[in-house]
């Protein structure tokens, strides 16, 4: 099975073997999956692309929503905490503290991220 994830003809990353074998996926899922992943990847490079505050974060609304898919495709449940938002183009909030916290509802931001800080 082709897990490798292919983005404007370049080798990305590939879907965990182990986890598509666990989940007995099918050709069809991976496929989903894969294309979720391209997805992400282009509303990324649209995020390099801009430095526009409000569309920064609309970008960033629409990573979540296509993790949210891909937690579907997956079979796992819709849950924001297991999402490494921090990793999103342009977030300057600090990686390494929020790669700790992933799967707990706690975040640490940066108050200047453009992304992310200043959020009430």
């Amino acid at each position: 099975m082709n897990l490798e994830v292919i983005y404007k003809g370049k080798h990305r990353y590939n879907l965990s073997e182990s986890l598509v074998r666990n989940k007995n996926l099918t050709q069809e899922r991976v496929d989903v999956l894969k294309a979720l992943h391209i997805e992400k990847l282009t509303l990324f490079d649209e995020m390099e692309a801009t430095d526009d505050v409000e569309t920064l974060r609309e970008l960033a609304h629409s990573v979540k929503s296509v993790e949210f898919m891909i937690q579907e495709a997956w079979g796992f449940p819709k849950n924001s905490n297991f999402h490494q938002w921090f990793l999103v183009p342009k977030c300057i909030c600090p990686q390494s503290d929020n790669y700790d916290k992933i799967g707990t509802k706690y975040r640490i931001t940066n108050g200047n991220c453009p992304i992310h800080g200043g959020i009430k």
